[in-house]
């Protein structure tokens, strides 16, 4: 490999290194103030999704100083972390000596249960007790006495009706009578009548009048 080469390579991994360092510093700026890793180097990236194996084969090549101050930056973030790592492993490792008395479980439950107790009195000293009775004020209801007041409906006068007239089969007198018409001040027309006759035209152009008694009578069309 050239000298060229190799320059460029650490080059790029300079600037690799910077950005790595610019996103650390960017995401634990975001940290509460007072967690403070002891070693920000260890910390700054999230684990994603990966595998059992990965993680293990991550934290495997930690040293065991590395591996505690990271538990110890990881406690600042969840208060009582570690102490639930240690629950977890008394439960998966049995067999581990981690107890620093045979009695510890009889000590625990004391201590559990004295620290219970101690809450119980503690709520009840805060809570006031009141006695007596309690004087509810009454609530007076007025009760507003509403008049019905009777809307009296004047009744709506009725049209008169005119009585219907029936003339029966005789016709109004304000009609003239038959022959006294305006058609019977007309002069009849018979020029040019044989030009307009047809042999369909009792049917087609067959009229009706009114006798003087005012029946209907049909008048043909060569009348």
């Amino acid at each position: 490999m050239s000298g060229s080469d190799m320059m460029n390579r650490r080059t790029g991994f300079s600037q690799q290194q910077n950005e790595v360092e610019r996103r650390r510093a960017k995401n634990l700026a975001s940290l509460p103030d007072d967690v403070v890793p002891a070693k920000e180097e260890l910390v700054g990236f999230w684990p994603g999704h990966a595998s059992d194996a990965a993680l293990t084969e991550y934290f495997y090549g930690k040293t065991k100083t590395d591996v505690l101050n990271i538990l110890s930056f990881c406690d600042q973030l969840k208060p009582q972390l570690l102490v639930d790592i240690m629950v977890s492993v008394a439960k998966k490792h049995p067999d581990l000596p981690i107890f620093d008395s045979p009695s510890w479980n009889a000590k625990a439950m004391s201590a559990l249960s004295g620290r219970a107790k101690h809450s119980h009195q503690s709520s009840r000293s805060t809570t006031k007790l009141r006695h007596g009775h309690t004087v509810l004020e009454s609530r007076v209801k007025h009760k507003h006495k509403t008049s019905k007041k009777t809307i009296k409906i004047a009744p709506i006068p009725l049209e008169e009706e005119s009585p219907l007239m029936d003339y029966g089969d005789s016709l109004p007198p304000m009609w003239p009578k038959a022959g006294e018409g305006l058609y019977a001040k007309l002069s009849p027309e018979d020029e040019d009548r044989k030009f307009l006759l047809d042999e369909n035209d009792e049917e087609a152009f067959s009229h009706f009048g009114v006798d003087k008694f005012g029946k209907q009578i049909a008048i043909p069309v060569s009348a």
